[in-house]
C-alpha cells in the first residue's frame, strides 16, 4: 500500500515553525484556489463516490463524511501545547483527505523526515495526488517525485535550502511525504510500520455510528506507540464507551460523538486511561474552548480531541 522505511531515531531539540506566508504560498502553488477554502465546495467536497464506496458506507463499514482542517488550524494543531510536531520525525494521517494537512505539516515542521498519509475514496486520493505532481513541476528545485503509481499512491521528497543546517540535514537524511489510498482498517505491513513509530498522528476519520467501528477506532489507535500525539475528530472517550456497549458520561450517538457535560464543561476531565483507551488528553485541550479553523466552522472552530499515548500498545491489526 504504502513503502515507508523504517521511522528514524529519536530527534534532539525542536525545530521552529517557519513564518506562515511561505506554507500558504506552497499551499496555493500545489492546490490553487482550494487551498484554504471553506464551506461545501473544495475539491474534496466535490469528489464524488464510487459506487464500492457506497456501498461500504451503506453496509456501515466506512463513513465518508468530509471536511478540513483549515490552515490556520493545522499550524495550531502543530504547535507544542497540541501535538508538538517540532519534535518528532515522522506523522502519520490517516482519513487524508487531498492531503492538504499531510503537506502543510511537512512544510510547517522542517524536523519531520517521514509523513505517510492514507486516504481511503479514490477521487479525493486523486486531487492530492495532481497537487504533489503539480508541485514537483513547478517548483523543480525545491521538490522532487520519487515514486508515482497512478491512482494509488505518490510520493516526494524536498530539497533543503543550501544554508540548511538543521540537525536531520547534517545527518544526510531526506525528508519525504507520501500519498496513498487505501483503508485504514486494512493497512499493510509498511503502512502498519508507519503507524507503529509516528511520533504524531492524525485520525480525521468520522467512524460509523456502531460499536463495532468504534472498537475498530480504539484498536488502531491503541497500535501506536507510547508518547506518540494524537488528534482525533471523535473524542475517544466516546469511543470507548460505545465500543463497551453503553453511554454513560458522553453522547457518542451526536454526531460527531462528544463528551459535553450538562453544564455545558467537557465530561472527559475525569477519564483515566485504560487498557482499551490508554490516551491521555492534552492539558490544552481539556477546555471545549479549545477549537481549530475548520472548513465547517472557518471562524468558531471545531473541538478536535489531542491526546497523548500512555502506554498499552497492541500490535495487531484491528477487528476485522
Amino acid at each position: 500500500q504504502q513503502p515507508k522505511a523504517a521511522s528514524p531515531g529519536p530527534v534532539t531539540g525542536k525545530m521552529p515553525f517557519p513564518s506562515s506566508a511561505p506554507v500558504d504560498a506552497v499551499l496555493t502553488t500545489a492546490y490553487g484556489d482550494d487551498a484554504g477554502l471553506h464551506g461545501l465546495s473544495t475539491a474534496g467536497h466535490n469528489a464524488a463516490l464510487t459506487p464500492a464506496e457506497v456501498l461500504l458506507e451503506e453496509a456501515e463499514r466506512h463513513d465518508f463524511q468530509y471536511g478540513e482542517v483549515l490552515p490556520a488550524g493545522v499550524r495550531k494543531a502543530l504547535g507544542e501545547a497540541h501535538l508538538d510536531a517540532q519534535s518528532g520525525r515522522s506523522l502519520v494521517e490517516l482519513g487524508a483527505g487531498t492531503g492538504k494537512v499531510a503537506l502543510q505539516a511537512f512544510l510547517e515542521c522542517p524536523s519531520l523526515l517521514r509523513v505517510t498519509a492514507v486516504e481511503l475514496a479514490a477521487a479525493r486520493y486523486r486531487v492530492g495526488e495532481a497537487a504533489l505532481l503539480r508541485l514537483c513541476e513547478r517548483i523543480p528545485e525545491r521538490f522532487s517525485l520519487l515514486a508515482h503509481a497512478p491512482g494509488a499512491c505518490v510520493r516526494i521528497s524536498e530539497r533543503p535550502p543550501a544554508a540548511d543546517t538543521s540537525a536531520h540535514q547534517r545527518e544526510g537524511s531526506s525528508r519525504e511525504l507520501e500519498l496513498s489510498v487505501g483503508d485504514v482498517f486494512e493497512l499493510g505491513a509498511a503502512a502498519r510500520a508507519a503507524l507503529a513509530e509516528a511520533d504524531v498522528v492524525f485520525f480525521e476519520v468520522c467512524l460509523p455510528r456502531t460499536a463495532e467501528a468504534a472498537a475498530r477506532g480504539l484498536a488502531l489507535l491503541r497500535s501506536t506507540k507510547a508518547g506518540s500525539r494524537v488528534l482525533s475528530y471523535e473524542a475517544l472517550e466516546a469511543l470507548e464507551e460505545e465500543a463497551a456497549g453503553g453511554s454513560t458520561v458522553c453522547s457518542p450517538r451526536a454526531h460527531p460523538r462528544v463528551c459535553v457535560g450538562d453544564d455545558g464543561v467537557a465530561a472527559h476531565a475525569a477519564h483515566r486511561p485504560s487498557a482499551q483507551n490508554p490516551f491521555v488528553r492534552r492539558p490544552a485541550n481539556a477546555s471545549l474552548g479549545d477549537t481549530f479553523a475548520a472548513s465547517w466552522a472557518p471562524e468558531e472552530g471545531y473541538h478536535f480531541h489531542c491526546y497523548t499515548h500512555g502506554g498499552g500498545r497492541v500490535t495487531s491489526n484491528p477487528p476485522a
